[in-house]
């Protein structure tokens, strides 16, 4: 092992490379538990780096049987709630990429810009600002500090019109197993030296398409892609729809299915329920609950008035001219007008008015505006693909300090306990009601509140995340919290609500699927990586 380290400090340097037990164990936190521990953290400053160290950890491996290593890779380490920098394996070493920060090819005509797996939402952002403004992002409500490619090598998604991250990129620059470098789509091609000049605004390129294979996968680290971007509208505003009866939210749905089918819905419309608004707005009242959980109902009331939070919440947003925006705001105002007349539309003058007298329609009405109104101003952002750390907070729910600034919070580092499950289904309330049911019954069997936050993510399909929030601080609640979790797998899963993606725990029980690609991909993977170096059965692989 020694020589390896020696090895690998010659490629990176002394200050990038840490072997020491207690540095180390800073990258083993997670906000679950976990069997494996990194024993190495390595951070490569370009792609150069990363072949020479997967070409080292090949080269050890091969003339060590007796002590073999794998990498785990990672961008930023905050897919927090999915899994942070832990590995799934044991003999880890971690490489952390968020070094490898470029951000380069901006075409102001087209909407496209390179990328590379250290640049954050932050920095697109910022950048974009830069440059005039002409193009949004979209962001996640993860840390500002997350890595785009991170999320979207995850197929993450976020709150606008191009809320669906994987389909919005191409030209992947992909290091594999044995340290070669590949790019995918057009970018695979030269003649006499030249690209082809589309290969940044045509996803597929000629022959098979392959950019899905190395995204939840482990056939290769993705060290650069292409990223497009959305035009900045003419006209832009947010709308806001609640229900009062949690019973109607199968009704809510079907009234919008044919909105989002007919593309009149063009953003990644989120609806929440009443828990997940009021972990948004406040922090588990343990005094006033006596210690009970999961909340009691009648403090859960009390909350909802004090917040004026409804059953369901939903936000989404319009993008177009004026013109356009005036007739699907008629539209949707009709199609949702058999279920509820609560519907508001907010432009940048109404959320200045709002934010401006927040104060005094507190003191007037006694309704919490102070903490509602910044959480819409928040969320009206988000559409506008401005990221925040806004919503990290929520993570916090269940802990008896609750942080005291928004600012640089780290689950991770304050035993903030997260598990995120999302299935995923067509865009058909039947289906929200059966998986509400599922989770509602399970997460409050074992004392949790379920925070439900459904998201419509395509033309067709919904993801329901569910948040499993807790506090690692508690004896006993880490067990609880997974055995909750497995169960709501279980349960959803037999009933064909697959998750869109996996936390690094649900691989265990993800493995007990069948599944006729599986052994198929096993098969790539094994003449791709034959030392079984990047990953080890990531995704079942």
């Amino acid at each position: 092992m020694n020589n390896l380290i020696s090895l690998l400090t010659t490629i990176v340097g002394k200050d990038y490379i840490f072997t020491s037990s207690e540095k180390v164990a800073e990258y083993n936190l997670g906000t679950f538990p976990h069997k494996n521990t990194n024993k190495i953290v390595i951070k490569p400053a370009n792609t150069a780096q990363v072949q020479q160290i997967v070409k080292t950890i090949n080269q050890y491996n091969l003339s060590n049987d007796d002590s073999k290593f794998a990498i785990s890779t990672v961008s930023s380490g905050k897919n927090w709630g999915y899994s942070a920098q832990e590995p799934s394996f044991d003999n880890a070493i971690l490489m952390q990429l968020s070094r490898i920060k470029e951000l380069d090819n901006y075409d102001d005509k087209q909407g496209t810009i390179t990328l590379t797996p250290g640049v954050t939402q932050q920095d697109l952002y910022e950048y974009l600002q830069e440059q005039g403004g002409k193009f949004w992002m979209d962001a996640t409500g993860s840390s500002p500090e997350c890595s785009i490619i991170g999320n979207t090598m995850e197929r993450g998604f976020g709150h606008t019109e191009y809320g669906d991250h994987f389909n919005n990129v191409c030209s992947f620059e992909v290091i594999l197993a044995d340290g070669s470098l590949i790019n995918t789509g057009f970018k695979q091609f030269s003649k006499n030296g030249v690209i082809p000049v589309a290969a940044d605004c045509y996803k597929w390129g000629i022959g098979p398409y392959v950019d899905g294979l190395f995204t939840q996968s482990n056939f290769g680290i993705v060290t650069k892609m292409t990223l497009w971007l959305m035009p900045k509208p003419e006209h832009f505003e947010a709308f806001f729809i609640s229900i009062k009866d949690e019973d109607k939210i199968a009704d809510l749905i079907d009234a919008l299915q044919p909105l989002k089918l007919n593309g009149i819905i063009k953003s990644s419309a989120h609806i929440g329920n009443d828990h997940k608004a009021i972990q948004a707005l406040s922090f588990y009242p343990w005094k006033k609950a006596k210690n009970q959980t999961p909340l009691p109902e009648s403090i859960k009331n009390t909350l909802k008035k004090k917040f004026m939070v409804n059953a369901w919440s939903v936000s989404g947003a319009f993008y177009g001219t004026k013109a356009e925006v005036k007739v699907w705001k008629k539209i949707l105002k009709q199609a949702i007008k058999p279920v509820t007349t609560d519907i508001k539309f907010i432009d940048q003058s109404t959320l200045n008015l709002a934010m401006k007298f927040k104060g005094i329609l507190s003191l007037i009405t006694g309704i919490d505006f102070n903490s509602n109104i910044p959480l819409l101003e928040k969320v009206f952002r988000l559409k506008q693909g401005i990221p925040t750390n806004y919503f990290i907070p929520s993570t916090y729910w269940r802990k008896k300090t609750p942080p005291k600034t928004i600012d640089g919070l780290d689950p991770t580092q304050d035993n903030v306990g997260l598990l995120w499950l999302a299935p995923i289904a067509p865009i058909d309330g039947q289906h929200v009601k059966a998986m509400v049911k599922i989770i509602n019954a399970i997460q409050i069997k074992y004392g949790y509140e379920p925070g439900l936050s459904i998201t419509l993510l395509t033309e067709r399909t919904l993801d329901c995340v569910v948040s499993l929030v807790y506090d690692r601080d508690i004896e006993g609640e880490d067990v609880k919290a997974l055995a909750c979790h497995d169960e709501m797998f279980e349960a959803l899963t037999n009933k064909g609500y697959f998750p869109y993606r996996l936390s690094s725990h649900a691989h265990e029980a993800y493995s007990k699927i069948d599944s006729s690609l599986i052994p198929q991909l096993k098969k790539i993977k094994s003449v791709l990586d034959q030392q079984t170096v990047l990953s080890p059965d990531k995704y079942g692989i």
